[in-house]
């Protein structure tokens, strides 16, 4: 028998808060830049161009969601993708896992126009194009070099 998760509530409550802090395009340029490497706060202020408070709220916001993680090295906090949560795809793209869904948000056209895919592990599959080009707004900003590792 086919798993359906949708007539789980929790699982629908999860993916549901999962989309919420996704659907906002500062966290997902923070998730852009930090599929590059580990970055403190302040450079991420810089490629950004944000404000360290609303750089440090977005972050707090993905560390909730468990898609981030952080270090403290003396003042600085480094950020990187939580990698039991979430998985680079090269610069193109991100593999979140989300209990028994997982989700991929990857830049699949000439446009830069992200796609979301959502596939249960009973491989079912939910497909949304966002129009926002968000994921690929990370690299369109200026002064946003990658990172030496």
């Amino acid at each position: 028998m086919q798993k359906d998760w949708t007539m789980d509530p929790s699982s629908v409550e999860h993916v549901a808060q999962l989309m919420r802090t996704l659907s906002d395009t500062t966290r997902l340029r923070l998730l852009g830049l930090l599929t590059r490497g580990e970055l403190n706060v302040s450079s991420l202020c810089d490629l950004l161009q944000l404000p360290q408070p609303t750089v440090s709220h977005h972050l707090g916001l993905l560390r909730s969601a468990g898609l981030v993680r952080n270090r403290r090295d003396g003042k600085q906090v480094f950020y990187a993708l939580d990698d039991q949560a979430v998985t680079a795809q090269g610069r193109s793209g991100l593999t979140i896992q989300a209990g028994e869904l997982e989700l991929r948000l990857q830049v699949s056209d000439v446009e830069a126009t992200p796609t979301v895919t959502a596939t249960a592990t009973d491989s079912a599959t939910a497909t949304a194009a966002n129009g926002g080009g968000a994921m690929s707004a990370v690299d369109r900003q200026p002064g946003c070099a990658t990172p030496a590792m």
